[in-house]
C-alpha cells in the first residue's frame, strides 16, 4: 500500500530559454530538489524543483520548472517512505513534462535520466547544532544524519 495517494498538482513554475543558433552540441547536466511540508489532518505538499542546463553554454537552452503536488498520507508512514513516495511520482511528471514541452517547440525532445531515488541519501541536520555553530564559529562540528561530524 502507498503511503501517499496523490489528489493534485500543478506546475507552479515554469521558465524554458531557447536561444541556439544553428546547430550546437550541448550536454545538460540536471539539478533536482524536493522537499515536502507536513499538516496536520494527514495531508502533505510536495514540491519538487527541477533545473536542466548546459553548463557550458548556460545561455542556450534552459528548462527550470516547478511542480508541487498535494497528497493524503498514511498516519503510521514513516516521512523517509513519504519523501521518497513524492519525489518519485513528480519527478516522473517533471521528465514527461521536459520532454513534451521541449518537442513542441521544434527541437529535439530533451529526455533526462531516471534517478534511484530509493537509495539516495537524505540529509537531515539537527538544528541545534547549527543554531550552536552559527553562535560559536570556533565549534566547527555539526552532527550527521547518524549522529557523527560532519
Amino acid at each position: 500500500m502507498k503511503s501517499a495517494q496523490l489528489k493534485i498538482y500543478k506546475i507552479s513554475k515554469l521558465d524554458f530559454k531557447n536561444n541556439v543558433k544553428g546547430m550546437v552540441q550541448l550536454n545538460f547536466q540536471s539539478k533536482v530538489s524536493h522537499n515536502v511540508k507536513y499538516s496536520k489532518n494527514n495531508t502533505c505538499e510536495a514540491v519538487l524543483s527541477l533545473e536542466i542546463v548546459d553548463p557550458k553554454n548556460p545561455n542556450s537552452i534552459s528548462v527550470s520548472l516547478e511542480l508541487s503536488g498535494v497528497y493524503s498520507i498514511r498516519p503510521e508512514a514513516s516521512k523517509e517512505e513519504i519523501h521518497i513516495e513524492t519525489c518519485k511520482e513528480l519527478f516522473t511528471y517533471a521528465k514527461t513534462f521536459v520532454t513534451t514541452i521541449t518537442a513542441v517547440a521544434g527541437i529535439k525532445p530533451i529526455t533526462i535520466n531516471d534517478i534511484d531515488f530509493d537509495n539516495q541519501e537524505i540529509f537531515r541536520y539537527n538544528i541545534n547544532d547549527i543554531k550552536r555553530q552559527l553562535s560559536n564559529p570556533s565549534d566547527d562540528t555539526v552532527d550527521g544524519p547518524d549522529g557523527s561530524d560532519l
